[in-house]
């Protein structure tokens, strides 16, 4: 769109050009042609936003009225914000982006205000001013985007040329009460939203306010009738409404069918109609239908039949229904929370009209007919299926209730009337309606019931107990509806000793618990109570006297699975205190075991995680593994398949082997493919570390094929032309080395072929299956041709690595030298090469495989037979090999600096890349893979692989075809094959079959860190505000097939971070790693003047000044953000890359909140740094997903590392693609809200959490003694050769084997430090919270330009 720029004309013709579209823009005559799929205003906007050199000038107003009105909502809010947010000034001459749009901002910043200069683009109407703020905040507010909304009051006057250096009281309290409206703390945003107002009328008692101050006063009488709405206090609501300040007659209506002041109502409507605003049309067309709908069920019987048409409901609800249609055609085409408001009122429509096809046979006695109360009946039951969620509005569910409640208590007086004058004629319709009451009566109770445990979820106790008041109101309460009061009312009470920690709510909830009589409940509600009455007793710190009561409650009913929670939790209580009391443990576990029987998954779920817990506490003894032996049978299995890697590490320690073994064998019977399939895994992975225990290589263990010896059994089970069975009993315990020597298995082994062989006589078919299907993905990851793919991951992995001494040395960069860890790895490197099997010096590739057929099985010897002989005849391969030996020779490695290894692995990672892309993009599976393409639903039932949910009773989804085709594609820093399954569904998912080699050493630490993801999943799911946010982790389907081979679930739309950078640096002709040699440049070059300088946290001890330091590491940052990587690389990219605002907006929304949610759980679980490669968006979605983090723990001692300058990812690039709104607004509240979800359900995230660590703990010492005789790994958790000046006494032993008994001690402080972090986080004060003051040093220049520039601060 670069005419304008090529097209010369005169300045005023171009002003004159830009008056005629701004009036084309502004016209009415384009009002018939918003209800069009392609609006032309839309496409004539976009295309001038395109163009380049010209500027419209539009004002803030005109801008908003384009977006409500013309129906550009998106495009109108993102240049709203351009108009509010000032131009980066520091960025000179900025390139990309939207280049008209950035001159037109440019010329509006210009432009001379009508009122104040200082403030751009404002405008005074009907005597208020209206600047860009304004503005940008009800086109927010108009969307739904309540926290962009409270975003723009947040940064109101920090944001301008002429800053606000200090925030008058009534702006203070006002920002707080946002703040507390966003997270569902309504009494704390009314009082702040009072104080305001008191505090604003108390600084203008002398002086008129400014009419810059008029919008935030109409805003904060909006807010604050809005959270009067949401706590249903319709007198106070009402009495504001008709105040003098206010005089809002639609506001003082809508309060006064609430309050059932009919009488008042005629009046409102007379006025409202002369005075309704278009935003209120739909609840004034509301308030008209149900006032002539009351009128009619006033009268009763006295009315006639034809009163409903005479009153005109059918016609005000048509008419209705009518406006809530065309309302719908105004708003954006995706859908988005603007909907909302038109999805409420279309439910209380369909209540009218249910009710209108129902009453009027009611008002004809003579013509009532059994099919009539029928009908009626089953109404009233829908109603009672549609109640509030725990996250749903309570505003829109008061007045569903209220509806509900005033038209059935309508209804019962009207059905009374109509049996009591039919029994002589219609006995029948009159013995049916004579049940009618009882069952209206129980619905209004639920509604009331349910409506309060919503009031309760969403930490509104006070709400909640309100609610429960009108259920005494009722004249007959059923006795289930009594129980579910009292029930309910002791839950409000301890949610609300939980705020305010009030002796006077505990002794509440006592009285209602002692003012029922037990003796008219059935046991299992008697049991509930007692429980109830037992959390109250331990409230009171009366421990003794509520235990007895969990007793008793347990005792009285044996599925009482609350109370057996509650139970296991005193015992592991007591266990605590006596940690060397067993017997307690297993008194707890067995309290878990009966509580994982529950109904509710949240409680299962949590007993679960605890009993595993308790499990890791067992000795030698077993008296805690005796209680799973003993009551296995209660334990529904699906609720351990989750847990499945827990308990196969479980079995690697002697004293817990034979209860984890008893647990999978459980398990394997309901789910067969799970257990089969990581115990396989980790059977041959552990076989592989037995064998290479003597290769003196942190690889060896990576080398090992999956493959069994194996031998066919046509006995038991069917063969196929493809694939032949295998039978688990033929795997050896003894097994045969390549030299003859034989060596015994160890327990762990025998354990696996064990489970193995049992999960095989239960399910034949299906163990052929998978084991035909595992052999067919390990064949494809050792085609010939991967051996440069495996080459390229290795190399980036040492590549990484020197980037990581760099850093560590960056004081000396130049003069740095290769450590011997360093040098052995790259040795195995050298050695290796491709072959797929590790050489020792002196041993001959034939040797090495010919061993390889006694050590891995005849199919992956076969293959890699295959492979050696392929690269051995294979030129290319040798003449690469040969220029490989020669770069990387052992002889002058030791010589070599560090800076020179990291030159020469970068050229021949670019070599190996230019290989890579000469490959095929795609292939396709030939007859060496049978059994994957001629696989069928009628082969086997194979469940998707890794579809295995934490919920109980749900449709697992089945493979039926696996497509032929095979696509190549680099993701996660690895050439990947991807496979498409078909599902019974019909839906083709994309699988990623991922062969790393390289990181297989991690053991799998990644996976653990998504599956703590998929543990919290359900966590933020039932806290309201994070589920109204939709917050969760990105967790995909995933499943081991190999030691280092595993299928991964795809997202083909996905683009990874460090993938865009690269195509802006190709774009650019820069190299990526360039910003990186500029930064040890700059510190190079400032050495001289700050020796040792370039180190932070050392300065002190080389002499350096803290303050000369922080000056070159910003400038060093500076200028890589404006000569190399700009601001603006991600927003650009992702501007380009979406047609319509529309999908930019919902994409930057649902990208800023899983940011957010990854935020917290990389500062509260510790984990390693999020690093660009790492980073996954998918584009579709918005959501992120990061598969490659893994808890920070120290190799050294297996504590926890402490954190870095930054505590999460927020660079200046994802800053600019959030805007300063989205991080003071959604990021932050996003947030808050994760944090607070963790914390009020803090005893299922310790639960989780606790059993997940300690596998990791488990992992890192068995593995690192089964490595200890290992001198490459041992040298590579040693201490540096740079830290030996730091004479610590904890030095000398670090390097010592960690023992068993540490364990606890080393989880115990991990664990603590992470719920120390949380309780940080969730800190909430109104407009001040602990996640806002970590924001704000995550993307403090000062802290970013102190990370490691292999991390990409800029980026």
């Amino acid at each position: 769109m670069g005419i304008w720029r090529n097209v010369k004309l005169a300045a005023g013709c171009m002003a004159s050009g830009a008056a005629e579209l701004r009036s084309y823009l502004m016209t009415q005559s384009h009002q018939a042609q918003r209800d069009l799929v392609h609006f032309p205003i839309q496409a004539m906007w976009d295309a001038m936003n395109k163009c380049e050199g010209i500027s419209l000038k539009l004002q803030p107003m005109a801008v908003l009225y384009l977006g409500e009105r013309q129906n550009l909502w998106y495009r109108s809010a993102l240049h709203l914000e351009e108009m509010a947010i000032p131009p980066p000034a520091a960025v000179p001459n900025q390139k990309g982006g939207n280049k008209a749009l950035q001159q037109q901002l440019g010329s509006q910043q210009q432009l001379a205000s009508d009122v104040d200069p200082s403030i751009g683009m404002n405008q005074m109407i009907h005597g208020v001013l209206w600047s860009s703020e304004e503005s940008l905040q009800r086109m927010y507010t108009a969307l739904g985007e309540d926290d962009f909304a409270s975003a723009v009051w947040q940064l109101r006057g920090s944001l301008g040329p002429k800053m606000e250096t200090t925030v008058s009281r009534p702006m203070m309290d006002f920002r707080a009460a946002l703040g507390y409206e966003r997270q569902g703390l309504y009494y704390d945003a009314k009082e702040s939203y009072e104080k305001a107002m008191d505090n604003f009328l108390v600084d203008h008692r002398e002086k008129s306010a400014h009419e810059s101050e008029f919008g935030e006063l109409q805003v904060l009488s909006e807010r604050y009738a809005e959270v009067l709405k949401q706590l249903n206090q319709w007198p106070a609501l009402y009495n504001v409404a008709k105040s003098e300040a206010v005089d809002n007659p639609c506001l003082a209506l809508e309060a006064a069918w609430h309050l059932d002041s009919f009488d008042v109502v005629p009046g409102l409507l007379m006025d409202a109609e002369k005075r309704c605003p278009p935003r209120e049309e739909l609840n004034f067309g509301f308030a008209k239908a149900y006032n002539a709908l009351h009128r009619v069920l006033k009268e009763g019987l006295n009315s006639p039949q034809t009163s409903y048409k005479d009153e005109g409901v059918d016609r005000l609800i048509e008419g209705l229904q009518q406006m809530c249609i065309k309302a719908w055609r105004h708003l954006p085409r995706t859908g988005t929370m603007a909907h909302k408001p038109l999805i409420e009122m279309a439910t209380r429509v369909s209540d009218l009209k249910e009710l209108l096809t129902i009453l009027p046979a009611l008002h004809n006695p003579s013509a009532c007919q059994l099919q009539h109360v029928a009908l009626l009946k089953n109404m009233v039951k829908n109603w009672k299926l549609r109640v509030p969620g725990n996250a749903d509005d309570l505003r829109f569910w008061g007045e569903i209730t209220d509806l509900r409640s005033q038209v059935l208590t309508h209804v019962i007086n009207l059905s009374t009337s109509v049996s009591q004058q039919l029994p002589n004629v219609h006995q029948e319709v009159a013995a049916a309606l004579s049940t009618f009451p009882i069952l209206s009566i129980h619905t209004i109770s639920q509604n009331y019931f349910h409506f309060s445990k919503a009031a309760r979820m969403q930490q509104v106790p006070k709400f909640a107990l309100e609610i429960l008041t009108k259920v005494q109101t009722l004249p007959v309460v059923p006795l289930i509806d009594c129980f579910e009061r009292v029930k309910n009312h002791v839950l409000a009470c301890l949610t609300l000793f939980e705020h305010s920690n009030q002796p006077s709510d505990l002794q509440s909830a006592l009285a209602a618990i002692e003012g029922v009589t037990m003796q008219f409940f059935t046991k299992e509600m008697y049991a509930d109570l007692t429980a109830l009455r037992s959390q109250v007793c331990i409230k009171m710190m009366k421990v003794d006297e509520g235990h007895k009561l969990i007793a008793a409650a347990v005792q009285m009913f044996d599925n009482c699975n609350e109370g057996w929670l509650r139970f296991g939790d005193y015992y592991e209580m007591l266990f605590q205190k006596t940690p060397g009391d067993l017997m307690l443990a297993k008194q707890a576990v067995v309290s878990y075991i009966f509580g994982s029987r529950s109904s509710c998954d949240s409680v299962a779920r949590e007993c679960c995680a605890k009993m595993i817990a308790l499990l890791n506490c067992d000795d030698a003894s077993g008296i805690i593994s005796s209680a799973f032996v003993e009551a296995i049978t209660f334990i529904p299995p699906i609720m351990l398949v989750f847990w499945v890697p827990q308990l196969i590490h479980l079995m690697m320690r002697e004293e817990t082997a034979n209860a984890a073994c008893v647990l999978l064998t459980h398990v394997a019977k309901q789910n067969p493919q799970p257990v089969y399939l990581h115990v396989r895994t980790y059977f041959y992975q552990m076989k592989a570390l037995d064998r290479c225990k003597d290769s003196k290589s942190p690889m060896g263990a990576s080398i090992a094929s999956p493959i069994p010896d194996v031998k066919p059994v046509p006995k038991r089970r069917r063969t196929t032309r493809d694939s032949a069975p295998i039978a688990v009993e033929d795997i050896k315990t003894e097994d045969v080395s390549g030299d003859g020597t034989t060596i015994r298995a160890s327990a762990f082994l025998k354990n696996c072929v064990t489970i193995m062989a049992a999960v095989r006589d239960s399910q034949p078919t299906i163990c052929n299956a998978l084991e035909s299907f595992a052999n067919q993905i390990f064949s494809i990851t050792m085609s010939p041709d991967r051996w440069g793919e495996e080459l390229h991951a290795y190399l980036i992995l040492a590549l990484k690595r020197c980037y990581a001494l760099s850093f560590e040395h960056k004081e000396r960069v130049m003069k740095a030298e290769m450590t011997p860890s360093m040098i052995q790895f790259i040795n195995t490197i050298v050695r290796s090469f491709g072959t797929g099997v590790y050489q020792e010096p002196g041993v001959s590739a034939t040797t090495s495989t010919g061993n390889a057929k006694g050590f891995y099985g005849d199919v992956a010897s076969e293959a890699i037979n295959k492979r050696a002989q392929s690269l051995q005849s294979s030129s290319e391969y040798n003449k690469i090999k040969k220029d490989f030996l020669k770069d990387f020779d052992s002889g002058d490695l030791e010589n070599l600096k560090l800076q020179a290894m990291v030159n020469k692995l970068k050229k021949w990672i670019r070599n190996f890349e230019k290989v890579i892309k000469t490959h095929t993009s795609h292939c396709y599976l030939d007859a060496n893979h049978r059994p994957l393409t001629n696989f069928t639903n009628l082969t086997a039932d194979i469940e998707l692989p890794g579809d295995h949910s934490m919920q109980r009773n749900l449709n697992v989804i089945k493979v039926v075809q696996i497509l032929p085709r095979m696509d190549v594609v680099i993701k996660h820093n690895l050439v990947c094959r991807r496979l498409y399954f078909i599902n019974n569904v019909g839906d083709t998912i994309p699988y990623l079959i991922m062969a790393d080699n390289a990181n297989n050493v991690q053991g799998r630490k990644e996976e653990r860190i998504l599956q703590t993801f998929m543990a919290l999943n359900p966590i933020l799911d039932e806290f309201p505000e994070a589920s109204r946010r939709a917050l969760k982790f990105y967790v995909p389907k995933i499943t081991p097939v190999a030691p280092a081979v595993r299928l991964m679930e795809d997202n083909q739309a996905s683009v990874c971070l460090f993938d865009i950078y690269k195509n802006y640096c190709d774009k650019k002709n820069i190299d990526s790693d360039g910003p990186i040699i500029k930064y040890y440049e700059k510190l190079v070059a400032n050495g001289h003047r700050n020796q040792g300088a370039a180190s932070v946290h050392s300065s002190a001890s080389h002499g350096g000044s803290p303050q000369a330091v922080a000056a070159v590491l910003r400038d060093c940052l500076k200028e890589i953000q404006t000569g190399l990587v700009q601001s603006r690389v991600l927003r650009d990219y992702f501007w380009k890359l979406y047609s319509s605002a529309d999908e930019y907006f919902l994409f930057r929304k649902t990208f800023i909140r899983s940011h957010a949610a990854l935020c917290v759980a990389e500062y509260v679980l510790r984990l390693t740094k999020l690093t660009p490669d790492m980073m996954h968006i998918h584009t579709e979605s918005g959501v992120e997903g990061v598969y490659s983090y893994t808890f920070d723990l120290d190799e050294r001692n297996g504590e926890l590392v402490p954190r870095a300058a930054v505590p999460f990812r927020l660079t200046q690039n994802l800053t600019e693609i959030f805007t300063c709104y989205g991080v003071t607004g959604p990021l932050q509240q996003s947030m808050v809200a994760t944090a607070r979800a963790l914390k009020q359900y803090e005893q299922k995230f310790k639960a989780n959490v606790k059993t997940i660590f300690w596998d990791e703990l488990t992992y890192w010492m068995v593995y690192r003694k089964e490595v200890g005789m290992n001198q490459a790994f041992s040298e590579a958790i040693q201490v540096k050769p740079s830290d030996k000046s730091d004479p610590s006494p904890s030095s000398s032993s670090s390097t010592a084997t960690p023992t068993e008994p540490h364990l606890p001690t080393q989880l115990r402080k991990g664990v603590n430090k992470m719920l120390a972090d949380l309780q940080e986080i969730s800190q909430f004060n109104g407009h001040e919270s602990a996640a806002l003051r970590l924001i704000m040093t995550a993307k403090s220049p000062d802290n970013l330009c102190r990370m490691d520039p292999s991390w990409h601060p800029w980026l």
